[in-house]
């Protein structure tokens, strides 16, 4: 019980440090967006054993990688040039906070924030 009332706090004090906006989508699961002109969503995040991207843009996601916080490539998951959502298995990383590169086809990326509980 005091586990899950921490981890709600903790998410609660994310929401309100992060330059971000909290918002639900179909099932109710949190997003938060990290900036106003994201292409694609991560979610659920904190994530405990999957994560997806919501890829909201036209442009097909190329390759997703997951870097620890130094910089180092954790996962990588080369996806083609899918539009549709993918479900990436987080369960083996260690708890912490993690950037989501995503590139897409054009040669553009981006970066997300992902936390690990």
């Amino acid at each position: 019980m005091k586990k899950n009332l921490f981890f709600t706090l903790l998410y609660s004090l994310l929401l309100i440090s992060l330059p971000a906006q909290a918002e639900t989508i179909e099932n109710d699961t949190p997003v938060i967006e990290q900036q106003s002109s994201t292409k694609s969503k991560l979610y659920p995040n904190p994530a405990r054993d999957y994560i997806q991207i919501k890829n909201s843009s036209s442009l097909p996601i190329k390759n997703i990688s997951i870097l620890s916080m130094v910089g180092s490539s954790m996962l990588n998951k080369d996806l083609g040039n899918q539009l549709e959502e993918q479900p990436i298995n987080v369960s083996r990383l260690p708890s912490g906070r993690y950037f989501v590169k995503i590139s897409y086809h054009n040669g553009s990326q981006e970066i997300l924030n992902l936390i690990k509980i």
